[in-house]
């Protein structure tokens, strides 16, 4: 009888794990689903600072208003310059002359490792473009959230751990389940690694010529 019954208790632990798995699961894609949501609808707006906003892709009056309200100087166009004439990249630009602002474009892939000198690049776009300036990608979640990190780190000089808050479920990060946006992440990681080990972690950055020799 006590045999039976301690088979069953194990098995009665093993569902309710199973269960409980599954809610996590469950709920975990719905809170996704919901975040994604507001994302698509209101661009993925946040403040990272006085000098600096990042944002998913704006479009029409947002893209206008936000401008504007926030007195933006240069934009930080991730997905780089379009030469397919692509209707979102024509109007961007047009408003960003429109409106006297810089508009800097720097390609980065979602998707893509990016590398030390390359990273190099980017952060000293970052703390030489007009200010306050925004960051954009298409959805504002990981290419963004990559610069942002660099941003905070480097030309900010927060710690590793606030600054890798950038790159966060809140603002639409999900490196997880074999995304290949944790690409993100690792590249982040190994900027700070190589960094911290040429020892210049004092707002003193090598020129990209220079590291490349």
């Amino acid at each position: 009888m006590k045999e039976k019954l301690s088979i069953f208790s194990e098995s009665f632990r093993r569902k309710i794990a199973s269960v409980l798995l599954v809610i996590l699961f469950a709920s975990a894609l719905i809170l996704g689903g919901i975040n994604l949501f507001y994302i698509s609808i209101f661009g993925n707006f946040h403040k990272i600072d006085d000098d600096a906003y990042r944002s998913g892709q704006l479009y029409t009056r947002n893209l206008i208003n936000k401008l504007k309200e926030y007195k933006i100087k240069s934009i930080i166009n991730l997905r780089g310059e379009n030469t397919f004439r692509s209707p979102w990249y024509e109007y961007e630009k047009e408003v960003a002359k429109r409106l006297g602002i810089e508009l800097i474009n720097f390609k980065i892939g979602s998707r893509e490792f990016i590398d030390f000198n390359k990273s190099l690049k980017l952060i000293n776009i970052l703390k030489t473009a007009p200010k306050p300036m925004l960051i954009h990608c298409r959805s504002g979640a990981d290419r963004t959230s990559f610069a942002a990190a660099l941003y905070e780190f480097a030309v900010k000089d927060k710690d590793i751990k606030e600054a890798k808050k950038q790159l966060s479920f809140y603002y639409g990060h999900l490196p997880y389940f074999g995304s290949k946006t944790i690409k993100m992440d690792e590249s982040f990681d190994n900027f700070v690694k190589k960094y911290l080990k040429l020892s210049c972690k004092n707002k003193k950055f090598p020129t990209t010529e220079k590291i490349e020799k």
